[in-house]
């Protein structure tokens, strides 16, 4: 509610163009954290040993390239208004005079990109370590990290955002979240020398081996691969879910790139509100249920408890059901406020003349039907 509806766009064409981009190069951490897990589960040390260094090299490196690659594409002043701007070229033949339309949101949009971009590797390299903490049991460590990430970005919004809402602010926080979870991870690694032992030295883990039904050792079964077969398994597995994952984002990223051109300023902005609409209408809830069958499901495979998996499954599907029957029952009632509230920004549309076919765009005349924001909703 605190961005001009410009920025508000830019904001989520930058977040359209780099998700998929980040999905890409983020394939190795949903085979990372699967396999973490998995291989605490049933005591394998050498392979969570490979996967760990694996996860954190790699995200470090894979982040940094991916973010050397968008700052290649940010010396393209074509390339960057039409990421940064998808509704430029309307918004100059149906709105050329409108003010609105800052004339510096090019430069400063960039801004945002950049800060967003090499905020990769550190975030890339969080994951893993997020995903070894979790599966290695230490919830304390993790609760830390994740109260303190919170804590930022809640001050960090309130003190500093709200007194001075730029979106460059917005990237900084995100930042600084990332950059503080990852010196509590390796502060943790460097005082627990326990931790260091048992995952990063040449002993074994200290919880008991495990056997399958027939009495087999599962340490012995997943030990026996090379490193390499290892990292292999995770490229291969990670590539695999960067596929699905690509495929889904692409269809978000197609429509933002799509309506700018065609539906202008006040249009797109539809879409902008939705989407800033979705984490507290809905998708918000469900990033707890995700991130627990990542890790708690991969390890009951590692132990082969297929029928405690399957379980899991199911109670998950059911949590998911009630949760969208009770998300359309609280929302659905209030659509049209919801939507004027998301709008609120479009007031300053009407304020002057050469403004009003984006407010129109937005909430529509009294004859619209299907194409304004409280329809969408």
């Amino acid at each position: 509610h605190a961005l001009p509806v410009a920025y508000c766009n830019a904001v989520v064409a930058v977040a359209a163009f780099l998700t998929p981009v980040e999905e890409i190069f983020q394939f190795l951490e949903d085979a990372i954290t699967v396999k973490i897990n998995r291989a605490l589960a049933v005591g394998d040390v050498r392979s969570t040993r490979v996967v760990l260094i694996a996860g954190v090299l790699g995200g470090l490196l894979i982040g940094s390239l991916a973010a050397g690659l968008m700052t290649l594409l940010s010396t393209s002043t074509s390339a960057m208004e039409w990421i940064l701007n998808p509704s430029s070229s309307y918004d100059l033949a149906h709105l050329p005079n409108c003010s609105v339309i800052p004339d510096n949101l090019l430069e400063i949009s960039k801004e945002f990109f950049l800060i967003t971009s090499w905020r990769w590797p550190l975030a890339f390299m969080n994951l893993a370590l997020r995903g070894f903490f979790i599966g290695a049991g230490e919830i304390v460590s993790w609760s830390v990290v994740s109260v303190v990430q919170t804590l930022i970005m809640s001050l960090g919004i309130y003190l500093v955002f709200l007194k001075d809402p730029k979106i460059q602010t917005l990237a900084w926080i995100s930042w600084i979240e990332s950059l503080a979870a990852a010196i509590i991870f390796l502060l943790t690694f460097l005082f627990r020398g326990d931790l260091r032992q048992r995952f990063l030295g040449s002993g074994d883990l200290s919880a008991p081996t495990s056997t399958d039904p027939l009495g087999r050792s599962l340490v012995a079964e997943s030990t026996a691969g090379h490193v390499w077969g290892t990292s292999w398994d995770v490229i291969r597995d990670g590539l695999l879910a960067m596929t699905l994952d690509v495929s889904q984002q692409l269809c978000l990223t197609g429509g933002i790139f799509m309506a700018g051109p065609i539906l202008g300023l006040g249009g797109l902005y539809q879409l902008s509100a939705v989407q800033n609409a979705y984490p507290q209408f809905g998708l918000a809830f469900i990033e707890g249920i995700t991130y627990v069958i990542r890790v708690r499901g991969s390890a009951l495979v590692g132990l082969r408890s297929f029928g405690g998996f399957s379980k899991m499954i199911k109670g998950s599907g059911i949590y998911v059901f009630v949760l969208v029957v009770l998300s359309c029952a609280t929302l659905l009632p209030y659509r049209q406020t919801v939507a004027f509230g998301l709008g609120s920004q479009g007031c300053e549309l009407q304020r002057e003349e050469t403004c009003l076919p984006a407010f129109q765009a937005m909430f529509g005349g009294p004859n619209a039907s299907g194409t304004t924001l409280q329809e969408m909703m």
